[in-house]
């Protein structure tokens, strides 16, 4: 987590996290997809407290969510967005699986997205870096277009992408595949 939080002095984290205790203690705020659309946005307590994300999450509304303490909100909250996702659609093939998906990530901020298997968090973190390139809608990064770009145009902008396959540069250590 203080890695995460170090990264994210300099930038705007955007996360898949499957653990809501490491959500709620690291994260600013929490996107929930459910079928590619955007469910709830807001602070961990928000979105724990929210039934319908309790039900597409945990599959019942009966109680809240285990509370966990969230970080404080500080500055980042109130910047400019480093990252501006808005009505992002992606298909695979005919397929259509993102649906209008909007989110706004400043810098400092972190981010997560959480959904079920198949609600569209690891198609929202490839269109956004243009490795999915069947998408439509508006990726900004630093006040940037970057949706017609391709992938390493958009990494040169500054945009990294760290797949949820933890082993993918196993010779690196955390800070280094980070980087």
């Amino acid at each position: 987590s203080d890695l995460i939080r170090q990264v994210a002095q300099q930038r705007t984290v955007l996360m898949v996290e499957h653990n809501l205790a490491v959500v709620a203690r690291l994260c600013d705020r929490i996107t929930v997809l459910q079928r590619g659309e955007v469910l709830a946005e807001g602070s961990y307590a928000e979105v724990a407290g929210n039934p319908d994300v309790r039900r597409a999450y945990i599959g019942t509304d009966a109680g809240p969510m285990t509370p966990v303490a969230s970080p404080s909100k500080g500055p980042a909250a109130a910047m400019k967005p480093l990252l501006e996702v808005e009505g992002l659609h992606a298909w695979y093939g005919e397929s259509h699986v993102l649906h209008g998906v909007s989110l706004r990530v400043a810098q400092g901020e972190v981010v997560s997205i959480l959904g079920r298997n198949g609600a569209g968090k690891s198609t929202t973190l490839k269109a956004i870096m243009g490795v999915h390139e069947k998408r439509s809608g508006s990726v900004r990064l630093g006040g940037v277009e970057t949706v017609s770009l391709r992938a390493n145009e958009i990494a040169a902008l500054g945009a990294a992408w760290c797949p949820e396959e933890r082993a993918i540069f196993a010779s690196l250590n955390v800070a280094e595949n980070m980087q």
